[in-house]
Protein backbone atom coordinates (compact mmCIF):
# COMPACT_ATOMS: atom_id res chain seq x y z
CA UNK A 1 0.00 0.00 0.00
CA UNK A 2 0.75 3.44 -0.43
CA UNK A 3 2.01 4.35 3.53
CA UNK A 4 3.92 1.09 3.70
CA UNK A 5 6.02 2.43 0.67
CA UNK A 6 6.45 5.46 1.87
CA UNK A 7 7.97 3.96 5.06
CA UNK A 8 10.25 2.05 3.17
CA UNK A 9 11.51 5.11 1.19
CA UNK A 10 11.90 7.36 4.51
CA UNK A 11 14.04 4.32 5.58
CA UNK A 12 15.95 3.93 3.03
CA UNK A 13 17.29 7.46 2.49
CA UNK A 14 17.39 6.68 6.51
CA UNK A 15 20.34 4.48 5.50
CA UNK A 16 22.13 6.87 3.65
CA UNK A 17 22.67 9.42 6.17
CA UNK A 18 25.29 9.52 8.01
CA UNK A 19 26.16 10.31 11.84
CA UNK A 20 27.55 13.78 12.37
CA UNK A 21 30.05 14.91 14.86
CA UNK A 22 30.20 17.94 17.17
CA UNK A 23 32.85 20.44 17.12
CA UNK A 24 34.85 20.45 20.21
CA UNK A 25 33.62 24.04 20.83
CA UNK A 26 29.76 22.46 20.45
CA UNK A 27 31.34 19.81 23.30
CA UNK A 28 32.31 22.53 25.51
CA UNK A 29 29.40 24.76 25.29
CA UNK A 30 26.98 21.59 25.70
CA UNK A 31 29.31 20.28 28.70
CA UNK A 32 31.35 22.45 29.77
CA UNK A 33 34.91 21.93 30.74
CA UNK A 34 34.41 20.45 33.90
CA UNK A 35 32.35 17.19 33.80
CA UNK A 36 30.98 15.64 36.41
CA UNK A 37 29.85 12.08 35.91
CA UNK A 38 28.05 9.30 38.25
CA UNK A 39 27.39 5.56 37.75
CA UNK A 40 24.33 6.16 36.14
CA UNK A 41 25.55 9.11 33.77
CA UNK A 42 28.45 6.93 32.82
CA UNK A 43 26.11 3.94 32.34
CA UNK A 44 23.79 5.89 29.90
CA UNK A 45 26.79 7.26 27.87
CA UNK A 46 28.24 3.40 27.09
CA UNK A 47 24.71 2.40 26.29
CA UNK A 48 23.54 5.02 23.78
CA UNK A 49 25.74 8.18 22.98
CA UNK A 50 22.47 10.25 21.64
CA UNK A 51 20.66 9.21 24.45
CA UNK A 52 22.98 10.45 26.62
CA UNK A 53 23.54 13.79 23.98
CA UNK A 54 19.80 13.92 24.37
CA UNK A 55 19.31 13.93 28.25
CA UNK A 56 22.48 15.88 29.33
CA UNK A 57 23.74 17.47 26.25
CA UNK A 58 20.34 19.16 25.32
CA UNK A 59 18.45 18.34 28.51
CA UNK A 60 15.54 17.16 26.27
CA UNK A 61 12.87 15.46 28.73
CA UNK A 62 10.09 12.93 27.58
CA UNK A 63 6.45 14.17 28.45
CA UNK A 64 5.44 12.03 31.59
CA UNK A 65 1.63 10.65 32.81
CA UNK A 66 0.29 11.26 35.80
CA UNK A 67 0.52 8.61 38.30
CA UNK A 68 2.08 6.40 40.56
CA UNK A 69 5.64 5.38 37.80
CA UNK A 70 8.45 3.18 38.44
CA UNK A 71 10.97 5.91 39.88
CA UNK A 72 8.32 6.26 42.79
CA UNK A 73 8.30 2.48 43.42
CA UNK A 74 11.94 2.41 43.31
CA UNK A 75 12.53 5.84 45.96
CA UNK A 76 9.99 4.29 48.13
CA UNK A 77 12.26 0.20 47.87
CA UNK A 78 15.05 2.46 48.65
CA UNK A 79 14.03 4.60 50.78
CA UNK A 80 12.54 0.95 53.17
CA UNK A 81 15.67 -0.88 52.63
CA UNK A 82 17.89 1.81 54.11
CA UNK A 83 15.76 1.95 57.11
CA UNK A 84 15.09 -1.57 57.76
CA UNK A 85 18.27 -2.34 57.02
CA UNK A 86 20.34 0.18 59.29
CA UNK A 87 17.70 -0.14 61.95
CA UNK A 88 18.59 -4.08 62.08
CA UNK A 89 21.85 -3.71 61.99
CA UNK A 90 21.67 -1.13 64.78
CA UNK A 91 19.92 -3.59 66.70
CA UNK A 92 22.34 -6.49 66.59
CA UNK A 93 21.71 -8.90 63.80
CA UNK A 94 19.47 -10.51 61.18
CA UNK A 95 18.57 -13.17 63.47
CA UNK A 96 14.18 -12.79 63.61
CA UNK A 97 14.35 -9.99 60.74
CA UNK A 98 11.02 -9.76 59.01
CA UNK A 99 9.30 -7.46 57.31
CA UNK A 100 6.10 -7.40 58.71
CA UNK A 101 7.82 -6.12 61.87
CA UNK A 102 8.03 -2.97 60.74
CA UNK A 103 5.39 -0.30 59.80
CA UNK A 104 5.15 3.59 59.91
CA UNK A 105 2.38 5.81 60.94
CA UNK A 106 1.61 8.15 57.63
CA UNK A 107 -1.16 7.41 55.52
CA UNK A 108 1.24 7.51 52.24
CA UNK A 109 3.63 5.20 53.47
CA UNK A 110 0.63 2.36 54.58
CA UNK A 111 -0.57 2.91 51.50
CA UNK A 112 2.55 2.48 49.05
CA UNK A 113 3.40 -0.14 51.88
CA UNK A 114 0.17 -2.43 50.88
CA UNK A 115 0.56 -1.50 47.63
CA UNK A 116 4.14 -3.05 47.06
CA UNK A 117 3.83 -5.38 49.86
CA UNK A 118 5.19 -8.57 47.98
CA UNK A 119 8.09 -6.80 46.02
CA UNK A 120 8.96 -5.09 49.56
CA UNK A 121 8.85 -8.45 51.92
CA UNK A 122 10.45 -10.44 49.32
CA UNK A 123 13.51 -7.86 48.68
CA UNK A 124 14.17 -7.34 52.51
CA UNK A 125 13.80 -10.56 53.48
CA UNK A 126 15.89 -12.12 50.80
CA UNK A 127 18.92 -9.27 51.51
CA UNK A 128 18.14 -10.53 55.73
CA UNK A 129 18.60 -14.02 55.00
CA UNK A 130 22.12 -13.24 52.44
CA UNK A 131 23.34 -11.39 55.95
CA UNK A 132 22.50 -14.62 58.13
CA UNK A 133 24.27 -16.64 55.66
CA UNK A 134 27.41 -14.38 54.96
CA UNK A 135 30.25 -12.95 56.85
CA UNK A 136 29.88 -9.60 55.51
CA UNK A 137 28.54 -6.81 57.92
CA UNK A 138 26.57 -3.92 57.35
CA UNK A 139 29.16 -0.95 56.99
CA UNK A 140 27.67 2.33 55.24
CA UNK A 141 24.34 3.71 53.68
CA UNK A 142 24.37 6.55 51.21
CA UNK A 143 28.28 6.63 50.77
CA UNK A 144 29.13 9.48 49.00
CA UNK A 145 32.37 10.25 46.79
CA UNK A 146 33.03 13.05 45.52
CA UNK A 147 31.33 16.82 45.67
CA UNK A 148 31.27 18.94 48.67
CA UNK A 149 30.20 17.27 51.92
CA UNK A 150 31.46 13.71 50.14
CA UNK A 151 32.74 11.50 52.78
CA UNK A 152 35.28 9.68 49.88
CA UNK A 153 36.75 12.06 47.35
CA UNK A 154 35.81 12.00 43.36
CA UNK A 155 37.43 9.79 40.75
CA UNK A 156 39.29 12.68 38.23
CA UNK A 157 40.77 12.13 34.97
CA UNK A 158 42.21 14.92 33.06
CA UNK A 159 42.89 14.44 29.42
CA UNK A 160 44.10 17.97 27.81
CA UNK A 161 41.73 20.89 28.61
CA UNK A 162 39.24 18.26 29.82
CA UNK A 163 38.66 17.33 33.39
CA UNK A 164 36.24 14.42 34.60
CA UNK A 165 35.23 13.65 37.76
CA UNK A 166 32.98 10.98 38.51
CA UNK A 167 30.72 11.71 41.91
CA UNK A 168 27.91 9.92 43.49
CA UNK A 169 26.28 7.93 46.16
CA UNK A 170 26.47 4.14 46.91
CA UNK A 171 23.50 2.93 48.67
CA UNK A 172 25.05 0.56 50.93
CA UNK A 173 28.53 -1.15 51.62
CA UNK A 174 28.93 -4.55 53.19
CA UNK A 175 32.26 -5.82 54.11
CA UNK A 176 34.48 -8.26 55.71
CA UNK A 177 36.28 -7.44 58.67
CA UNK A 178 38.80 -10.60 59.63
CA UNK A 179 41.12 -10.81 62.65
Amino acid sequence: DAQGSRVLEAMGRAKLLERGRLSPAAVRALYGTQVQMSASRMDRMKNCHFGYFMEYGLRAKERKAAGFQAPEIGTFIHYLLENVLRTVRDRGGFENTKIDRYSEKSARFRYLFERLQKTACAIVNNVADEMRRSDFKLMEFELSFGGGEADLPAVSVEREDISLRLVGKVDRVDGWVKD
